[in-house]
């Protein structure tokens, strides 16, 4: 998303700034120079006396709306979210969409390793974190979901010890021989819990 957005760009704004994403994005823009602002859902333009080449809007709705208003009259608003639930509707800036899925599924499978590869190195360089609450068994989980809170940070959830406990190894060795097998069938059979409780804080661990 920087990549495609910020070639020769000086300025940034982020909502959101509490959710992990934002805290990414303030770091990979700043590696690159960029002056980046972030600003809470709250935020109603105060504090702000300038305008910015780029915004980067995952709330959409009336913050939104705000965030494009200090977008100057060139540049484009970023818009990859939606935690608002609204719609961003009219903002007199270019729109562009940004969809991880999409860029996912429209790269050749040979090529998905180097598309990461930045990502996987800034990771074992310690500078982009995702702040783990707590580790939990995969048998846990519904239990675990009914108290948790996004605020507290991730649910690092342990599914190994779980389909070993099952004999799904011993019960379907050709299927659940290699471990991509093994994570497609536990990701279909958890995503129904975590459908019905709406959470976004996972981690999956196998």
């Amino acid at each position: 998303m920087v990549e495609r957005f910020c070639r020769g760009v000086q300025s940034a704004l982020v909502d959101a700034a509490t959710t992990t994403i934002a805290g990414h994005l303030k770091t990979l823009l700043e590696q690159r120079g960029i002056e980046t602002v972030t600003v809470g859902r709250t935020w109603g333009t105060v504090g702000v006396d300038k305008r910015f080449d780029v915004a980067f809007d995952c709330v959409g709705g009336e913050m939104g709306r705000r965030v494009a208003r200090v977008v100057k009259p060139d540049g484009v608003v970023v818009h990859y979210g939606l935690l608002s639930g609204e719609p961003l509707g009219e903002t007199g800036r270019r729109v562009e969409m940004f969809r991880l899925r999409d860029v996912v599924h429209a790269c050749p499978r040979s090529e998905l390793p180097g598309l990461f590869a930045g990502v996987f190195a800034q990771l074992r360089a310690g500078r982009l974190r995702s702040r783990v609450a707590r580790e939990v068994d995969l048998r846990d989980t519904p239990a675990v979901l009914r108290e948790y809170q996004l605020r507290e940070g991730k649910l690092l959830i342990k599914i190994g010890q779980f389909m070993g406990d099952c004999g799904l190894f011993e019960a379907c060795p050709s299927v659940f021989m290699k471990r991509a097998y093994r994570r497609q069938w536990v990701i279909k059979k958890i995503s129904s819990i975590f459908c019905s409780f709406g959470s976004q804080g996972m981690i999956i661990d196998p």
